[in-house]
């Protein structure tokens, strides 16, 4: 079997009934590694430079599968050598660390139509162009410590966007566009500025894990108590003296991280929340 082509491997292998083809990944490696891209409906990690070889290029042209691009060197003026033929196969593109440090988000990255998941963290990107509304079906956006204060109005009309992660910015408050998000179920803003939440926080209904640890809150946000599918909630490292009983009316809490903060006492109100399964709870020392 190692002697063959991959290309053929896969091809004969994939005419196989399902039983066959899982019997067939306990005796063939390659065939394994094959099958869980093409029958897993999972894309295929690979590196920029990858892109350079013809042949590879031929190949997942002919498929129906996803790339995982991991782009090692980003900049504002090179853009990547990626056949345009490929723009719709790239579902996910990452960038934690750029040698130039990048101010924005490349223009060429909005043409990826297909993408779901973008993740350009330690950057040093100041704004987000109009054009990431052309992310449509962007599920999971990375922007993590860079030198953001604010996010366009297009960036509302992510409708599809599940997890965003916004930790290490220079928000002052949270951008009145995330509030549009109405699919969000998981949003980090730890390690910024915010000492307030606009009341229009309730409009993220089905919003389950909420990080704003590292913040300048003094007051506990009580607009917080409006998420009813909240379970995670995180605000360590800030100045909070006292938690509500209000509280309470989150439901579905299951954590309530609290650590390093100024509060004496938590409320009596925690006992009657029924599924709380944890509280971490350890005020600053004054």
């Amino acid at each position: 079997m190692e002697s063959l082509n991959q290309d053929v491997l896969i091809e004969i292998l994939s005419h196989l009934p399902l039983k066959d083809k899982v019997q067939s990944s306990n005796v063939c490696k390659l065939w394994s590694d094959s099958n869980k891209y093409i029958y897993g409906n999972q894309p295929i990690g690979i590196d920029s430079d990858k892109l350079q070889d013809p042949k590879f290029v031929e190949w997942v042209d002919k498929r129906n599968i996803g790339l995982s691009l991991n782009v090692r060197i980003l900049d504002n003026f090179t853009k990547l050598c990626i056949p345009e033929k490929l723009y719709k196969k790239i579902v996910e593109f990452t960038n934690f660390f750029s040698e130039y440090s990048i101010l924005e988000v490349p223009e060429y990255i909005f043409e990826f139509e297909n993408l779901m998941k973008l993740c350009i963290n330690w950057n040093r990107i100041e704004v987000i162009s109009d054009k990431i509304s052309n992310l449509t079906r962007l599920e999971t956006c990375y922007l993590s410590f860079n030198n953001l204060e604010t996010l366009p109005d297009s960036f509302g009309e992510l409708k599809n966007l599940k997890s965003l992660y916004l930790q290490g910015n220079k928000f002052n408050v949270i951008p009145d566009c995330i509030f549009d998000l109405e699919n969000l179920q998981e949003l980090s803003l730890e390690n910024n500025s915010i000492s307030l939440i606009q009341s229009d926080i309730y409009k993220l209904k089905k919003l389950k894990y909420l990080n704003l640890s590292e913040n300048k809150f003094e007051i506990y946000p009580e607009s917080i108590n409006n998420l009813e599918l909240l379970m995670y909630l995180h605000l360590t490292c800030n100045n909070i003296k006292i938690v509500p009983e209000s509280v309470s009316r989150l439901e579905n809490l299951a954590i309530l991280n609290v650590d390093d903060n100024r509060i004496k006492r938590l409320p009596q109100s925690l006992i009657q929340m029924k599924k709380l399964i944890a509280v971490h709870y350890q005020s600053q020392r004054w």
